[in-house]
């Protein structure tokens, strides 16, 4: 009888060991979910208010007018780019053409800056587009101010850009 126990001892450690295998691949896959589930929330509460600011700020500054643009600009972005660096940076943006359409913006992130003036919402977008000249892939980064928003950032991205 004591040479049948190590057999009976190996096969029940190892379903221990997978069962604890399993335990931890099914924590790690609701842990993960979780994040996703969570940051998917925090995008829920901009939905109403910041995807109506990008449709109507997307076809404007599209038309690559430097003071429209300016328009739409935060003040700390403005402060932080010469006037000369931000022409250019339109007029390379104009080579795009005319826009055509653009998907619906999908949320990235939102977080909390620290400024001279107090904590700032910071929120993330990036948006899909058609221009006449090709496709591009729009980032915006957004300050948040009592459900109004300002264009911190914004980055267009497109193989049109790269002849």
């Amino acid at each position: 009888m004591s040479l049948d126990s190590p057999k009976t001892e190996a096969p029940k450690s190892m379903k221990i060991f997978f069962i604890m295998i399993g335990v931890w691949l099914v924590a790690m896959v609701c842990l993960i979910l979780g994040f996703h589930l969570y940051d998917r929330s925090k995008g829920d509460d901009f939905e109403q208010t910041a995807i109506p600011y990008l449709k109507r700020v997307i076809p404007e500054i599209s038309r690559w007018d430097l003071e429209t643009t300016r328009m739409f600009m935060a003040a700390e972005a403005l402060q932080g780019i010469s006037d000369e660096r931000f022409t250019q940076i339109i007029t390379q943006f104009s080579r795009m053409g005319e826009l055509q359409s653009f998907e619906e913006p999908e949320f990235e992130k939102v977080r909390t800056d620290e400024s001279p003036s107090g904590p700032k919402t910071v929120v993330s977008y990036k948006v899909i587009a058609k221009y006449a000249n090709g496709d591009a892939h729009l980032n915006f980064i957004l300050l948040e101010n009592n459900k109004t928003y300002e264009i911190y950032l914004f980055n267009l991205s497109s193989k049109a850009l790269a002849d």
